[in-house]
């Protein structure tokens, strides 16, 4: 199991840390990307700072989700997914099984996407 995320980790509200963490410093505002340090994958605020958009349609459950990394289609597609918990949330939503459901067309100054590509394989 990895640790948990502290308000040293990421940017939410550190006054409502998930599970035994101490209490930390609430921001109230988005910060710049690199304010924390990279995950294991030098990914910079996977967690914290605005939620990620993601492309799979939303259910209530993950049966009957892709097992093969792909975006899942089908369910209820009106709503997409959002991951990673923001400035706003509290230590709970920046789990990496917590997810929520919006309509696409809903804007805050907390959801946010991240651009990513495919790489090749080096030959």
């Amino acid at each position: 199991m990895g640790h948990a995320i502290s308000a040293q980790d990421a940017n939410f509200d550190g006054a409502n840390p998930y599970g035994v963490n101490k209490t930390g410093r609430y921001l109230r505002k988005t910060l710049p990307v690199g304010s924390f340090a990279p995950n294991n994958f030098g990914l910079y605020d996977v967690h914290g700072n605005v939620y990620e958009w993601v492309e799979d349609c939303w259910s209530p459950t993950h049966e009957g989700a892709p097992t093969n990394g792909k975006a899942r289609k089908n369910g209820n597609c009106k709503f997409r997914v959002m991951k990673g918990g923001s400035w706003v949330t509290h230590g709970y939503q920046m789990r990496k099984g917590a997810r929520i459901r919006y309509v696409t067309d809903y804007r805050y100054d907390d959801y946010g996407f991240r651009i990513a590509r495919t790489l090749e394989p080096a030959r």
